[in-house]
């Protein structure tokens, strides 16, 4: 006789998805991760804060192209029939939006470097922007597969990718050569094997699109879309690069690249809750879903606190000890991402049980106002550290405020 709450964990569908995303999200963070010790190990401190900043302009023009249409996808997932129309939708649109983005890059490129005082860094820019296209189909295919509950398939394309881009950086530096516009094009062309993979797995297909799905899609992804194009520019690293210079950038973006693996997990666990929240009617079952994924948030929160502890063993082995000054940083990184994580819960019911993407918008906006704040109150005093002073503090506030909406909402119903 299995007791109930263990019957549960091992055979609750909620459960056994995130278990599949955890050990896929696993694999592709210790293979992804390499990619993150291994350059700043190979272009220093200096160097490294220069290639983080171009690899977080790339992610974050990434995140403004997509448009929150991976989100869209998720949230209306419940119709078979106006999923398909919805695919549909989606891939033509990063299409477009890939391409634009590329032009755009070509044309801003310049001037970003020139805001930060690091016109080295243009080039890259250029690169970062020339393949997002490729990053924004790698989203389609995971979150086509995802929405289809194929969360392995989604996991294994992303793990393909890290592993070749392991695998070249090593051709690259034992055999070539290696540099960090090499490092730049390798890390934005390898996502052609994802695209591969995700049309092998899920094919695209035409389909009749009407009118009226086309506008309810965007109109729901409106918000999503400003969020995205507010909260996505890494204003942290251009500020720290414009008032500190390049080295206190490497410093804070050594530990805040392997941290965002916490980004990849919370972005896969709240697919999972957007494929349990389908089946949520009322409050009872908002506080079921509270509680399951309360437990699975948990796991993450411990391993984080574990990597707070042994923070400094983590740094010297992970990054040598040139990097022996980000420890600090590390420990204040660490407490933001906790918050990040825990918000994963309120933020996903707001999305995809009540469908408020406006409120999702105000919050984000708000504790983005924020950021910018304290980032140029403590960056020039505080260089690196007061930048991860305002990512946390931030965090914090978006919790507070993601929490105190979804608990009034509850109340309501």
């Amino acid at each position: 006789m299995i007791p109930f709450f263990l019957k549960d964990i091992f055979f609750d569908k909620t459960y056994k998805d995130s278990y599949v995303v955890l050990v896929g999200t696993i694999a592709n963070v210790v293979v992804g991760g390499v990619f993150f010790i291994m350059v700043p190990r190979i272009l220093g401190p200096y160097n490294y804060g220069i290639l983080s900043a171009a690899l977080a302009t790339g992610l974050a023009a990434n995140s403004i192209a997509n448009f929150g249409i991976d989100t869209g996808i998720l949230r209306f997932s419940k119709d078979p029939q106006k999923l398909k129309e919805i695919l549909a939708i989606a891939f033509k649109s990063y299409i477009v939006l890939g391409i634009a983005s590329a032009i755009l890059g070509l044309l801003f490129s310049d001037l970003i470097a020139q805001f930060i005082n690091t016109p080295q860094i243009a080039p890259l820019i250029k690169i970062s922007f020339a393949f997002n296209i490729l990053l924004l189909l790698t989203n389609y295919y995971v979150a086509a597969l995802q929405v289809r509950g194929q969360f392995a398939k989604a996991s294994f394309i992303n793990f393909a990718s890290n592993t070749i881009r392991i695998l070249l950086i090593l051709i690259f530096a034992y055999f070539i050569s290696l540099n960090i516009t090499t490092i730049t094009v390798i890390f934005f062309t390898v996502p052609i094997v994802s695209v591969l993979l995700g049309q092998f797995f899920s094919p695209f297909q035409s389909q009749e699109i009407s009118k009226n799905t086309v506008k309810e899609f965007y109109k729901y992804n409106s918000w999503i879309a400003l969020g995205l194009i507010i909260a996505s520019i890494p204003l942290d690293n251009y500020v720290i690069l414009k008032y500190s210079g390049a080295l206190q950038a490497g410093l804070y973006a050594a530990p805040f690249k392997i941290l965002t693996v916490s980004y990849q997990l919370g972005g896969n666990l709240t697919r999972v809750f957007a494929t349990s929240l389908k089946t949520v009617n009322n409050s009872i079952d908002v506080k079921i879903f509270i509680k399951k994924s309360t437990s699975i948030i948990s796991i993450f929160v411990i391993g984080l606190l574990v990597l707070l502890v042994t923070k400094d063993f983590a740094i010297k082995i992970l990054f040598s000890e040139s990097y022996s000054a980000s420890g600090n940083i590390f420990s204040i990184l660490i407490f933001g991402f906790i918050f990040f994580f825990i918000n994963t819960i309120p933020s996903s019911i707001i999305l995809y049980h009540f469908g408020k993407s406006s409120v999702t918008f105000l919050i984000t906006i708000t504790k983005y106002i924020f950021f910018i704040m304290l980032l140029l109150i403590l960056v020039p005093t505080l260089k690196a550290q007061g930048a991860a002073y305002a990512f946390t503090i931030a965090e914090l506030l978006s919790l507070i405020l993601m929490s105190a909406y979804t608990l009034k909402k509850i109340k309501n119903l």
